[in-house]
């Protein structure tokens, strides 16, 4: 039992330090796994935000080259409405998520006055930078109406230099953005160079964003998977999961680890208790091993003693076999012989219902005549304790007959009459009664001793249970009497029971199919 405990401690610490290991194994590929999303994501989002860009930059060229004349009198007439209505058309035309547009001077200076304030601050900065160095680096810029980004795009005619310039609504970024994002993850578009200041979300500019301050916070920064630049802008993409990403799973985890160390344990304390179990009934068994042997010890002794001593006394003619001593020494040897062959039939008998193999001949048999002759038998036996046996007259049928093996229910009778004349009162009258149903014969033995102990009682039909009496008369017997008669009315399709009542007495009863 012991080493089963020391045993079970140790597998239950390799348990925890496999199902340990095994769980930071997981969430360290969980954490690998979208790792390997948010370079994907990046990689693959970035590559589209060039190209739209590119493509953007692109098409305000050909569209500027293909509108030069136009741009050219704009330019020239500035206050001209005509242009100007013809040209925002055309600009409408070509691009339908335009927000405003402009022309300007090679100094980056606009021809037309924005009333509507539509060119802001950063717009007129970023329009000088592309004059100085003819490249642009989109950013967002901020507005009441529209948050937007400008594309700008760099003309010649007629010795004359022009910048067109269309801003467009920043709302198609976060479409880019909102296709690529993976579930638990977050694109954003932020600035670097303005302390992580978010640009635009799969939800839009970041005018959309319910909060006050748009730089990333520190724990957003720490959320920060994958960060790329976005070449010929001022962008960075950059992956971010979400909060309860990696924190809910290490949660399932761990609730899987703990439920699997509670089964462990569970399964661990029914092994305990099957164990322990195993263990009280080996010792149990041990001790009704030990108390057969010294059982079967005593009870084939005492009557070999017995059978050795009459022998030895008429073999060497002490006593002359044809005087009344002789007769008795040879009456008590054959009793007592009988004795042992009822001690090694016992156990014979016992050995067959172990193996299964107790055979029977189920054949009619005529009860009244089997239960006398079987009370004529015992009559011997109940002598010698000075008890008489009786049949109670109850007008049987002598053609009643049961299904039975006749051999075996006499064993059945002879046992529970041999415990009736033992456990009986002084002097008693074992009283023997018939009584029958439509279907069932039933035969009930009585005695009036003092009854069956309230201890022993649900043990009674145990293997080698003997009732310790207090009358010496009882000590006699291995104890598996009860055990093959149960046995053996079962095996007819019978059943026995008893009723017992301190110092009254106890009556068994068996019942029998009828023929």
């Amino acid at each position: 039992m012991n080493k089963f405990i020391i045993f079970n401690f140790i597998l239950l610490l390799l348990i925890v330090l496999t199902l340990v290991t095994e769980s930071s194994s997981r969430v360290q590929d969980f954490k690998n796994y979208h790792g390997a999303i948010a370079r994907e994501s990046t990689a693959s989002t970035r590559q589209a935000i060039e190209k739209f860009i590119f493509e953007k930059k692109r098409l305000v060229e050909i569209f500027g080259n293909d509108h030069l004349i136009l741009m050219s009198q704009l330019a020239s007439e500035p206050e001209n409405e005509n242009y100007y209505a013809q040209l925002e058309s055309r600009i409408g035309i070509y691009f339908p998520d335009y927000f405003a547009f402009t022309l300007a001077d090679p100094q980056g200076t606009p021809f037309m006055e924005d009333f509507d304030g539509l060119i802001g601050d950063l717009c007129q900065t970023d329009l000088k930078q592309f004059t100085n160095s003819i490249k642009q680096y989109p950013r967002i810029h901020p507005h009441p109406d529209i948050y937007h980004f400008d594309i700008m795009s760099h003309h010649d005619i007629n010795a004359e230099s022009l910048i067109l310039f269309i801003s467009f609504d920043a709302h198609v970024l976060g479409n880019i953005l909102k296709n690529a994002q993976a579930p638990g993850h977050k694109l954003m578009l932020i600035y670097p160079e303005e302390s992580q200041l978010i640009e635009v979300t799969d939800k839009g500019a970041r005018i959309h964003l319910n909060r006050n301050d748009y730089r990333l916070s520190a724990e957003e920064q720490s959320r920060i998977l994958v960060s790329q630049p976005i070449e010929h802008t001022r962008w960075s993409i950059i992956d971010m999961h979400e909060p309860e990403l990696f924190s809910d799973y290490e949660a399932s985890i761990r609730q899987s680890v703990f439920n699997i160390f509670i089964m462990f344990i569970i399964v661990s304390a029914i092994m305990l208790l099957v164990v322990r179990r195993q263990e009280q009934l080996r010792l149990k068994a041990e001790q009704y091993k030990n108390d057969f042997l010294s059982t079967i010890s005593h009870e084939l002794r005492t009557p070999l003693t017995a059978i050795r001593g009459s022998l030895k006394l008429l073999l060497h003619n002490v006593v002359d076999t044809k005087s009344d001593k002789g007769r008795e020494l040879l009456e008590i040897s054959a009793n007592n012989s009988e004795r042992l062959g009822l001690l090694i039939n016992d156990l014979l008998d016992f050995q067959k219902m172990e193996a299964g193999k107790m055979d029977y001949v189920i054949q009619p048999v005529k009860l009244l005549p089997l239960v006398q002759g079987c009370l004529d038998s015992d009559r011997i036996y109940a002598k010698g304790f000075n008890c008489t046996i009786t049949l109670e007259d109850n007008d049987i049928d002598p053609q009643l007959a049961i299904m039975a093996d006749e051999t075996r229910i006499t064993q059945v009778m002879d046992n529970l009459l041999s415990n009736a004349i033992k456990y009986g009162a002084e002097n008693d009258n074992i009283v023997v009664s018939i009584s029958n149903t439509s279907t069932h014969a039933r035969i009930e033995i009585t005695d009036h001793g003092e009854g069956i102990h309230n201890d022993f009682q649900h043990r009674l039909f145990d293997k080698f249970s003997q009732h310790d009496a207090s009358d010496d008369r009882s000590s006699n017997g291995t104890g598996l009497g009860l055990n093959i008669v149960k046995s053996i009315i079962t095996s007819h399709c019978g059943h026995i029971d008893y009723t017992t009542k301190a110092g009254e007495g106890t009556t068994f009863w068996f019942e029998i199919p009828l023929a």
